[in-house]
């Protein structure tokens, strides 16, 4: 592998994880405010969860809950950061 693909790559997985770190906040919120929420199911359930995080703090501060923005950022990132990835490798 190239540099520019392992850059990339390593891109990618920093994204993941701050993806996977904020969507284990807003489990955490979620848990915390009395939602029902499996962790098991978390990955799949994500985006669900996440939009459930939305409308709560919007309901109780009046604007959306900064960590929505970060799962949402996150895991745009790491698509867009993931087709660079292969698209560096196949050429």
């Amino acid at each position: 592998m190239d540099t520019e693909t392992i850059i990339f790559a390593s891109l990618t997985l920093g994204a993941l994880i701050w993806n996977g770190v904020a969507g284990m906040m807003i489990y955490n919120y979620l848990k915390k405010r009395g939602e029902k929420v499996n962790f098991m199911w978390l990955k799949a359930y994500g985006p669900r969860y996440a939009n459930r995080y939305k409308a709560l703090t919007c309901q109780e501060t009046g604007s959306i809950g900064a960590l929505y923005y970060h799962y949402l950022f996150s895991i745009n990132l790491a698509l867009v950061f993931g087709l660079i990835t292969v698209l560096v490798h196949r050429l």
